[in-house]
């Protein structure tokens, strides 16, 4: 091949690329302004926004990633809001965590989270590789679900991971379609 003609493959690639980038972009911050609002309506502590941030960054390399990452993107925020809405509405702790309030909030986490584990594996199910695009989905489950809380702490944390390890064992005992055929 020649010079030229390289030259205008990369530039082409570099112009995909920017377009890609922005559009990621565009997306994060999308995201992140949305949940700075939400959160100042809340009224929520500074934790809450490096939630929100590390929210918007995934969403953001999510869309720029595109693949499984792209397509679990939705449903992940989708599925995230179930431990978010859970622990939102059932939780009422207007003082900091402990004892019986951090054990409440690490149940409905918990179970908020086994739930959204579930449902993103619902919407993931089309795709032709929904293994990995539900890990991909079910990856924002705990940035989304923390939001939430009334608090965030290692035990709406811990109640997230060990509800979204209950999806994956419940995942692991139904069988696949594709199994069964």
């Amino acid at each position: 091949m020649s010079n030229r003609v390289i030259l205008l493959e990369r530039n082409a690639q570099r112009a995909y690329e920017r377009g890609r980038l922005k559009w990621a972009a565009m997306g994060a911050m999308f995201l992140l302004t949305a949940c700075v609002l939400g959160l100042l309506v809340a009224g929520r502590s500074p934790a809450f926004y490096a939630v929100a941030a590390v929210l918007a960054a995934f969403g953001g390399a999510y869309a720029w990633r595109g693949g499984d990452a792209g397509n679990a993107l939705l449903p992940g925020l989708i599925a995230g809001l179930v431990p978010m809405v859970l622990s939102a509405s059932l939780l009422d702790c207007r003082v900091e965590c402990s004892g019986l309030c951090m054990h409440h909030c690490m149940t409905v986490c918990g179970i908020g989270a086994a739930i959204g584990g579930v449902a993103a594996a619902v919407l993931m199910r089309q795709h032709p590789r929904r293994h990995r695009a539900w890990l991909f989905a079910v990856a924002l489950i705990p940035a989304v679900g923390l939001l939430g809380c009334p608090h965030v702490g290692y035990g709406q944390l811990a109640g997230l991971l060990i509800g979204l390890a209950a999806a994956r064992a419940i995942l692991g005992v139904i069988p696949s379609s594709r199994s069964s055929s």
